[in-house]
């Protein structure tokens, strides 16, 4: 048995040949966002290419296990539409599991992301769901509701980002007008 967990961002045939040889095989793609904000989360990964990789091992047939697990953080919320658009877009996607968490870190954690903006997408999935109604949107809610903003989280996020941003030479707000309330 092996459980290999890869955010896809390259594709070595070398490697995919010598893990295919197990028998029971799960490959585990870690994916949080898509477009832009995922180039922001993985800075240099280039969506196009990392999007081109994981359809390569859906087509692949070493493996029929693979599951998707993306970490919601303030990074990604306002992105969470377009990555569940994304999902259903998959080869086989039905026999994908899809599951969403919250991140290990307080400082990038669901506890980080304003109440309105949470609320804001909680509505937007809700308005979404039939469209939406083979990907996991009641799970995104429920994890969306049950953990609640704490203003030491977000200054965290807030001091954290700065640091990140000033190193990356980037601008959190280029992605969405509302990280104007992050930065």
């Amino acid at each position: 048995k092996l459980k290999v967990t890869t955010n896809a961002t390259s594709y070595n045939k070398k490697f995919i040949d010598s893990i295919s040889r197990f028998k029971d095989l799960r490959v585990v793609l870690s994916i949080d966002a898509v477009g832009k904000t995922y180039e922001y989360i993985r800075t240099y990964a280039k969506w196009k290419n990392t999007n081109a990789n994981v359809h390569k091992m859906l087509n692949e047939g070493f493996t029929k296990k693979f599951s998707l697990t993306a970490v919601v953080t303030p990074y990604n919320i306002f992105n969470i539409i377009e990555l569940l658009e994304w999902y259903l877009q998959l080869p086989n996607y039905k026999n994908i599991f899809f599951y969403f968490c919250d991140s290990d870190d307080l400082k990038t954690s669901i506890s980080c992301i304003l109440d309105e903006h949470k609320e804001q997408i909680i509505d937007l999935l809700y308005l979404n769901r039939e469209r939406l109604k083979d990907a996991p949107v009641s799970h995104i809610i429920d994890l969306l509701t049950n953990i609640q903003f704490n203003e030491s989280h977000y200054n965290m996020f807030v001091a954290y980002n700065k640091t990140l941003d000033n190193l990356r030479k980037t601008n959190l707000s280029d992605l969405d007008v509302r990280f104007k309330e992050y930065i």
